[in-house]
């Protein structure tokens, strides 16, 4: 549920006016620092370059995982990385 609620916050996010976004902190990685920046060109491709630091090794979350993974939803909700 909480991954779901930080998914829901990036993508409002993302769909916002602001160029530079700094996410909130998440309770199941506190010390992560996450920041979006979103650039759109003169044909209306977007950039998006996503910064991860402080990341815990994903395997000492609890419960434990195997790996990070990110995803973009567009207004059209097509997964794409």
């Amino acid at each position: 549920m909480r991954n779901t609620a930080f998914i829901i916050t990036l993508l409002l996010l993302l769909n916002s006016c602001g160029s530079t976004i700094q996410l909130p902190v998440s309770n199941e990685v506190p010390a992560a620092e996450i920041t979006v920046v979103k650039k759109q060109d003169g044909n209306n491709n977007f950039t998006i370059k996503l910064t991860a630091k402080n990341l815990a090794i994903a395997d000492r979350l609890s419960p434990s995982r195997e790996t990070y993974v990110v995803w973009i939803e567009t207004d059209e909700t097509e997964s794409k990385m």
